[in-house]
C-alpha cells in the first residue's frame, strides 16, 4: 500500500485506509469522540481514561471527568489487582509520572482515591527502604516493575505491591551507558526498553531471573513505544517499527525516520489485529497478517491509547476512539462528519521513452451502498479525467452494513487520455474496499 518514496507499485497517499487481512486498502471505522479539549496524554484504566490537560491529572469514567491532581513530568500507568485483606482485591492504577515513587488511583464508587507505598520491608533503624521517583511501570509476574530514569528497574514482591527489597533491583548495561524508557509485558517475557538498547527478562522469580539483550545500539524512542498483544510484541526504534524477532517493518517508510524523533508509540488492536504507531504527529496502520503493508489515519494526534476493547489517539481535538464499520465520525456534542479516505498512486511513466495512452482502468470494488466514490487523473500533474463510481448494486438500507457480506462489483472508467505521467486517486464518504485496481496503457509496459 503506502510507500514515502515513489514508487509505481505503491501509494502515494492511503487517507484513512487500513490494510485487511488480505493486504487491500479499507476504510477505517468512524470513530466517537468520549473527551473533548486539548488533552497531553492519556492512559487507560479498565473502561476509564486517565488524563493529562491543563496540567492536571483526571479521570473520565463515562459520564463526568474527575479532577485528581497536578501533573508531573510524564504520565505511564499500569491496572493492578491489589490485595487488601481477607482475600478480597482493589482495581487500581499504579501511576509513573517522574516526580514522584509509585502512586494509585482506586475507585471508591462515588469518587477516585489516591494512594502512596508504604514499603513494608525495612533498614536496620526500622526506617522503610526509599522508592526513587518512577517514570515507568508495568505489571509481570503478579508483580509491579518500574524504571525510574537509569539503567535499572525494581519491582515488588509477587501479589504484595507494598514490598520492595533493594536487592531485587535489575540492571541493563550494553555496549554504550543507556537508561530505561520503556517496559511492556510479553506473554513469558518482559520487554525492557533503553534508549541505548532492548532487552527481554525471563523467569519465574528474583531467583532466576534471567536478563539477555535483544538489540544493543538501538533503542526504543519513547514510554510507549513497546507493545504485544500477549503472542507477538512490536517496537519503535530510531530506525522503524520492528517486530519482536527483529524484522524491519517500515522499509516503505524509511524518509519518515530521517529525521530524529522521540515520543513515538505503538498500540495493537487485539480485535483487528491492527498495528498502529505514531511518529512526528503521523499514525500509520498495519494488519498483523501483512506484514510491512501500511494505511494512513488521518488525525491530528500526540498519542495512542488502548482500552480492553478499543483504540485509538488523543491530542488537541480530545480522546477518540474507533468503533465500527462505515459508522461517521462522532463529537461528544453529536455532531456527525464522515470518514473520508482516499486511495492515491504515485505519478507512473508506464513508457519510459514517451507517452502513453491510458483507455480504461478497471477495479473490482466492495463498498457501503449508502454513498459512492469519485475516481480522477491527472496526467502529466494536470487535472484530465473525473467520474462518479457506485460501490454496491444494492439499495440502501437500515441494516448495518458488513463488510464480510457485502459482494464486490467490478467497474470500468474510461479516460481516453494520453501523456507520460498518470496519476489516479479514488476517494469516498463511506466504507470503500478497493480490491484491484488496473490501468490498462497503450505504448507503454
Amino acid at each position: 500500500m503506502l510507500s514515502l518514496s515513489r514508487h509505481p507499485e505503491r501509494l502515494r497517499r492511503a487517507d484513512n485506509l487500513f490494510p485487511t487481512r488480505g493486504g487491500v486498502p479499507a476504510s477505517r471505522p468512524g470513530a466517537r469522540q468520549i473527551i473533548d479539549g486539548p488533552v497531553a496524554r492519556a492512559v487507560p484504566w479498565g473502561n476509564r481514561i486517565v488524563v493529562e490537560r491543563a496540567g492536571r491529572i483526571a479521570v473520565w469514567g463515562g459520564k463526568a471527568i474527575s479532577d485528581i491532581c497536578q501533573a508531573g513530568l510524564t504520565l505511564q500507568g499500569e491496572s493492578y489487582q491489589a490485595f487488601i485483606g481477607d482475600g478480597q482485591r482493589e482495581d487500581r492504577l499504579y501511576l509513573a509520572d517522574g516526580l514522584r515513587p509509585l502512586w494509585y488511583l482506586a475507585d471508591d464508587g462515588d469518587s477516585y482515591r489516591t494512594g502512596y507505598i508504604d514499603n513494608s520491608i525495612r533498614q536496620e533503624n526500622n526506617e522503610a527502604y526509599p522508592l526513587e521517583p518512577a517514570t515507568t511501570v508495568t505489571s509481570w509476574r503478579d508483580r509491579l516493575f518500574y524504571g525510574d530514569g537509569s539503567n535499572r528497574i525494581r519491582h515488588c514482591q509477587a501479589r504484595d505491591p507494598e514490598a520492595w527489597d533493594p536487592l531485587w533491583t535489575l540492571e541493563f548495561q550494553g555496549r554504550s551507558p543507556g537508561k530505561v524508557v520503556c517496559l511492556r509485558a510479553s506473554k513469558s517475557a518482559l520487554l525492557v526498553g533503553l534508549d541505548q538498547g532492548i532487552w527481554t527478562v525471563t523467569g519465574t522469580s528474583h531467583f532466576n531471573w534471567s536478563r539477555d539483550p535483544l538489540r544493543d545500539g538501538e533503542g526504543v524512542t519513547g514510554p510507549a513505544a513497546i507493545d504485544s498483544d500477549g503472542i507477538e510484541a512490536f517496537f519503535l526504534a530510531k530506525s522503524g517499527l520492528y517486530s519482536l524477532s527483529g524484522s524491519l517493518l517500515t522499509e516503505d517508510l524509511s524518509p519518515l525516520f530521517s529525521a530524529q524523533h522521540y515520543g513515538g508509540q505503538v498500540v495493537v488492536d487485539t480485535r483487528r489485529r491492527l498495528v498502529l504507531f505514531l511518529v512526528h504527529g503521523r499514525v500509520f496502520v498495519m494488519h498483523q497478517d501483512k506484514p510491512g503493508v501500511f494505511g494512513e489515519l488521518n488525525a491530528s494526534a500526540l498519542g495512542l491509547l488502548r482500552m480492553d476493547d478499543y483504540v485509538g489517539w488523543y491530542g488537541q481535538d480530545g480522546v477518540w476512539l474507533l468503533q465500527g464499520e462505515d459508522q461517521p465520525d462522532t463529537r461528544t456534542d453529536g455532531a456527525q462528519s464522515d470518514v473520508i479516505s482516499l486511495f492515491e498512486t504515485w505519478d507512473h511513466q508506464p513508457n519510459p521513452s514517451g507517452g502513453s495512452f491510458l483507455s480504461n482502468v478497471k477495479m473490482r470494488l466492495k463498498g457501503s451502498p449508502r454513498g459512492s466514490a469519485d475516481y480522477n487523473l491527472k496526467v502529466d500533474g494536470k487535472d484530465a479525467y473525473s467520474a462518479s463510481i457506485t460501490l454496491t448494486d444494492s439499495l440502501p438500507s437500515d441494516d448495518v452494513f458488513r463488510s464480510a457480506e457485502a459482494r464486490s462489483v467490478r467497474r470500468e472508467v474510461t479516460p481516453w487520455q494520453d501523456g507520460e505521467q498518470f496519476q489516479h486517486s479514488i476517494s469516498a464518504n463511506c466504507h470503500l474496499e478497493i480490491l484491484s485496481f488496473n490501468p490498462a496503457y497503450k505504448g507503454g509496459a
